[in-house]
């Protein structure tokens, strides 16, 4: 039964192919004007702030990157380094005293506890690395 149906099949493809014939490949027509290539987005250059803190953060054990809940301008989990920078010029807060734990958050005091296990880490990092953070946030307010 199989071998009459696949018979079939094969004389049905055959009969339907009949008669027709393949057109065949057009070929393009010779580009009268040679395309220009558009320009190449311009680099964004990262600021001696910027590359300074992305090296400690980089030291800094993944689960507990500063940059897992604080990004430059878009929100996250916690307020934007932009908001941070505004709120400790508007203040005269001292960032690296906050980040040393020596002094209250001045920022979203409300939810200090979210962050206060992310100090623990911050506590440990050396004077050049917190200026680093804190030189960093403050250069995003202009």
């Amino acid at each position: 039964m199989k071998k009459l149906i696949l018979s079939v099949f094969v004389i049905a493809l055959a009969v339907a192919s009949c008669g027709k014939k393949e057109k065949p490949a057009e070929t393009p027509a010779p580009a009268t004007e040679v395309a220009t290539p558009a320009p190449a987005a311009p680099v964004a250059e990262v600021s001696a702030e910027e590359k300074a803190f992305l090296a400690v953060v980089d030291k800094i054990d993944p689960a507990n990157k500063c940059t897992v809940c604080h990004h430059a301008t878009n929100a996250g989990v916690g307020p934007t380094y932009t908001e941070v920078a505004k709120i400790y010029k508007e203040k005269s807060g001292n960032l690296v005293s906050f980040l040393k734990g020596n002094a209250k958050a001045i920022v979203l005091p409300e939810r200090f506890s979210e962050m206060q296990a992310n100090l623990e880490v911050t506590k440990k990092l050396s004077g050049d690395d917190l200026n680093a953070i804190a030189n960093y946030i403050r250069s995003l307010d202009k």
